[in-house]
């Protein structure tokens, strides 16, 4: 039976990019195309014209980047005011309620502490004003400035300078939500060394495997590196921190003692590390730098030492060196496995 000829086309090509198409990859131009095509083809398309999946995503695209030039337009034109609910609206007044609390200058300009002038200053942090004000009932005014290093060293070195705060009702709310939190922080505590009368010394020694001198002293060189959070301060991080080394528990173990997540565990031990590293703990305690040879000399070297492999007349750096898995080669003869001693 011979084949009947069909009169339409052979192939169907894009309107815009001329490639063939296939029936499942052709589709009809819609108007807010033809305005587009004008430009690259000079030809006005016809009803039964079509486009390519590649150039109907490729003029969406175009017209969708005009749509957004044109809101942008707008909303720099016209901006819109953001209306906040009367709950999330902070109350605003000028200070007016006085507080029998002694309080500090707010110092700007020079440090509230040392009266040193800037331009190196830094602004008190929200814990650190806090924290003053539950130990020693002094307020800092929000906003206050102060010298790096007293954040580290002698913050709590503090006189105040006035013997009442003039603040206004958003400080005293403030205030308040702060209190509430500490309290409720402070039943969820298990094991808190933010106090430091909860524990004694023996239980630093117990927990920490150091004194609880020691322990002030190492939170030196952490505080100020180191952010207090919402569930931790410095000196609960410190603690975690050391009770890891001390005595290698888990973080589920340390999760439970503290009250606090696994992943917040994880983040203590690694800004501690960080801060001990980067500051100047390692610098001072550990390697060459850290001592003269004069130092080990007067220090470090017992006279029965000096006495056996030194001179008298001139006293020497004595090293002892074990080399207990050294090999050693003398000819044929192998020393392995033998405790080998040099003293120098």
């Amino acid at each position: 039976m011979p084949r009947s000829k069909s009169c339409g086309p052979k192939s169907y090509g894009c309107f815009n990019c001329q490639r063939r198409t296939r029936q499942k990859d052709r589709y009809p131009i819609h108007k807010k195309y033809k305005s587009l095509l004008y430009k690259p083809t000079g030809r006005t398309p016809c009803e039964t014209d079509s486009l390519c999946n590649r150039c109907r995503h490729m003029f969406d695209s175009i017209l969708r980047r005009k749509d957004d030039k044109k809101k942008s337009s707008t909303s720099l034109q016209q901006p819109e005011e953001k209306v906040l609910h009367p709950s999330q609206q902070a109350p605003f007044s000028p200070p007016s309620v006085t507080l029998l609390f002694p309080c500090t200058t707010r110092g700007h300009s020079s440090c509230f502490l040392c009266k040193r002038p800037g331009p190196k200053l830094v602004v008190v942090p929200v814990d650190v004003r806090h924290r003053i004000f539950i130990s020693h009932e002094i307020d800092i005014p929000a906003g206050a400035r102060c010298c790096p290093n007293h954040l580290q060293r002698n913050i709590e070195k503090i006189s105040p300078s006035a013997e009442t705060t003039t603040v206004n009702r958003s400080y005293i709310s403030q205030l308040i939500r702060f209190l509430r939190t500490e309290v409720l922080k402070t039943e969820k505590t298990r094991l808190s060394f933010d106090n430091s009368s909860h524990l004694i010394d023996g239980d630093y020694v117990d927990l920490l495997g150091i004194p609880k001198a020691a322990y002030d002293d190492l939170l030196k060189y952490v505080d100020g590196r180191v952010k207090s959070t919402p569930s931790r301060t410095v000196r609960t991080s410190l603690a975690i921190f050391l009770m890891k080394l001390r005595g290698g528990d888990s973080n589920k173990v340390l999760s439970t003692l503290f009250n606090i997540s696994k992943s917040g565990i994880r983040r203590s031990i690694k800004v501690i590390r960080s801060a001990l590293i980067d500051g100047n703990f390692v610098k001072e305690n550990l390697g060459i730098q850290h001592i003269t040879r004069e130092e080990i000399i007067h220090q470090h070297t017992r006279p029965l030492a000096q006495t056996l492999f030194g001179d008298n007349t001139q006293p020497q750096v004595i090293l002892v060196l074990d080399g207990t898995y050294m090999y050693i080669y003398c000819g044929i003869i192998k020393f392995r496995g033998g405790q080998f001693s040099w003293m120098t």
